[in-house]
């Protein structure tokens, strides 16, 4: 089985090209962490940079009484206050009471690149020490940034873009470094904020000249009679058989798509695999959200 972890930037913003629901209020919230516990998914990723999403799962998770959640949280870092995370982690602490923060990641990673990258890399040790907290690490965007991170810090986890079209992060020499340093991969971007789930004609304008990826795997879908939802679980399934990939981070608009992506998670335990490779692309013009509002 697939292991997930559940996203929440929906629970304080509207998040995704493809979002048509708009911000996950709280009621809906706290079914979709009742039903994420109902089917083992205990791990809930969020990050002080999502608006009020911190608070609205904070609030979930104690009206169910779910002590049993861990929760990975992310703080944009400043270089000028190395030591401002520690007034971020209060708050996570205060919105999330009675939760575990399994992990502590630095939204913005390259800041860690700057004069004041060691000082806010020791902040986060000292906290991992001093709250017995199991990991620390990044949220990046590219396999270079992490290469370079690695060469300076010992991170434990790493936040990372990955989908069929999305391969970057699975190369030899990136898997390599994950296993040489016991690094736990936690991979977004899985139906790419929903492209990857939409009908060639619901492509938003951007993609109207860049379709090519999206019409192959209409094209395989078609020839194997299975969803688009299937195809990307496939390929989820497939990087976890393969140990390159821990947790793949999920959002949803609700209890019942969740429980939709769970059963087809199930489904595809039995389809035949296809050869993955053989979908990935480098336009950074499709594969990265940075690129999509550019002129």
């Amino acid at each position: 089985m697939i292991k997930f972890a559940i996203g929440t930037a929906q629970f304080g913003q509207e998040y995704g090209i493809c979002n048509q629901q708009g911000r996950v209020e709280g009621e809906s919230a706290q079914q979709i962490v009742e039903q994420a516990l109902a089917h083992d998914i205990d791990m809930f990723d969020t990050a002080k940079l999502y608006g009020e999403s911190e608070a609205v799962l904070g609030d979930a998770l104690s009206d169910i009484d779910a002590k049993q959640a861990k929760i990975i949280t992310k703080y944009y870092a400043s270089e000028q206050e190395p030591d401002s995370i520690l007034k971020d982690f209060e708050n996570s602490r205060n919105f999330l009471s009675g939760s575990d923060i399994y992990g502590i990641l630095i939204h913005n990673a390259d800041i860690l690149f700057s004069d004041a990258g060691k000082a806010i890399w020791s902040v986060l040790e000292d906290l991992k020490k001093e709250h017995h907290i199991p990991k620390i690490g990044v949220s990046v965007y590219t396999p270079e940034d992490l290469k370079k991170l690695m060469e300076r810090y010992d991170l434990d986890i790493v936040q990372l873009p990955c989908n069929l079209l999305d391969q970057r992060f699975l190369s030899a020499d990136i898997q390599n470094l994950k296993k040489e340093h016991g690094l736990e991969f936690h991979a977004r971007s899985l139906f790419l904020q929903g492209l990857l789930l939409s009908e060639l004609e619901n492509l938003p304008e951007h993609f109207a000249q860049n379709i090519a990826p999206f019409g192959k795997l209409t094209e395989y879908i078609k020839e194997h009679e299975i969803s688009r939802l299937q195809a990307c679980l496939l390929y989820a399934a497939w990087t976890q058989e393969n140990e390159m990939i821990d947790r793949w981070v999920v959002g949803v608009d609700s209890a019942a798509q969740l429980e939709q992506i769970v059963r087809a998670a199930h489904d595809v335990e039995s389809l035949p695999q296809p050869e993955f490779q053989s979908f990935a692309i480098h336009d950074l013009d499709i594969i990265d959200p940075r690129e999509w509002n550019k002129a």
